[in-house]
């Protein structure tokens, strides 16, 4: 079985819980830990749309909100190659309209405001007034949001700072937040709703005998994921 996407290997030893007699090959294109145990093989660094297997050597494929973060017509004529005929394949794919995706989509928005715009340019101009400003407009605008407060009151503890040594603290938590904002922008991008969705699947259903797809809710009726699955 190959898992797609699949972090820390956390699916593959899942199923080896119901199934020890499984044999689960994991690829992320991610620098996650490499990881070889008795039926678990992790390969860090390995893309999903140019796979390092043999043709037909494959008799199950998994992802676990990984596969979206892909090329699918790429990825699905790698599929297709290594897996067997017949091979049964189920992937979890982020929905739009799930509170992941939708809180994602909020805080990236917010951390891109806090970096930005008035905010900066109230803290670079040492102006704790303006801070308080945009610190209630954003409260607003995000009201789940902590990193509002966190960020807003670094900036005003460090008011009194010498503009150079602002700016190089903005430069720093700009950095730092990066990573966090870049990967929320992925999310953003991998969730599918309905209509992404039908275009997403175009390639899996041309290379695959058959394709299932439904959505996974929660009791409340919100959707949580994309559950699609069939046979190679």
């Amino acid at each position: 079985m190959i898992d797609l996407g699949c972090g820390a290997g956390i699916v593959g030893r899942i199923l080896l819980n119901r199934r020890a007699d499984l044999r689960v090959t994991g690829v992320d294109w991610a620098d996650v830990p490499a990881m070889n145990l008795a039926n678990v093989t992790v390969h860090p660094g390995i893309s999903m749309e140019d796979l390092p297997f043999g043709d037909g050597c494959f008799d199950a494929a998994v992802s676990l909100f990984g596969i979206e973060y892909g090329n699918m017509e790429k990825t699905a004529r790698e599929l297709e190659r290594v897996l067997k005929a017949g091979a049964r394949f189920s992937f979890l794919v982020h929905h739009r309209e799930s509170e992941i995706s939708r809180e994602g989509t909020m805080r990236r928005r917010a951390l891109r405001e806090l970096l930005a715009g008035k905010m900066k340019a109230a803290f670079l101009a040492g102006n704790a007034t303006g801070i308080d400003q945009q610190r209630r407009s954003l409260a607003k605008q995000f009201p789940a949001e902590p990193m509002i407060d966190i960020v807003s009151d670094y900036f005003l503890r460090n008011i009194t700072s010498a503009r150079a040594e602002r700016q190089a603290m903005w430069h720093n938590l700009a950095i730092g937040l990066d990573p966090e904002i870049a990967l929320l922008l992925l999310l953003e991008r991998a969730a599918k709703s309905a209509a992404e969705m039908a275009s997403w699947l175009a390639s899996l259903l041309s290379a695959m005998t058959l394709v299932s797809v439904s959505v996974l809710r929660r009791s409340s009726g919100e959707p949580i994921a994309w559950n699609v699955s069939g046979i190679r």
